[in-house]
């Protein structure tokens, strides 16, 4: 996140978080309370000012699954285990 600037706003009675990543507008969706949306906003900034904040890109489970756990599982499961999770995967 280059810029803490943010806001809190209640489109359809839901409040949102909306900040900025470089010149891209997120919206993070709080719940009906203004204050938790205030208080989720600042903790985001602290984060941001201490170098804590990052955002975690979107991955789906077949990405993940093939990228991080089935090789954390070779070698821990048999041989016709693993083609079945494979299968499973694909399918």
């Amino acid at each position: 996140m280059n810029t803490t600037q943010g806001k809190c706003e209640c489109p359809g009675g839901k409040y949102y978080v909306v900040y900025y990543m470089g010149d891209k507008q997120r919206w993070k969706p709080v719940g009906k309370n203004k204050h938790e949306a205030e208080a989720l906003l600042h903790q985001m900034q602290a984060r941001v000012y201490d170098g804590t904040y990052r955002e975690l890109p979107s991955i789906t489970f077949k990405e993940f699954a093939e990228t991080k756990w089935l090789p954390y599982i070779i070698g821990r499961v048999k041989p016709l285990t693993l083609r079945g999770y494979r299968g499973a995967i694909e399918h």
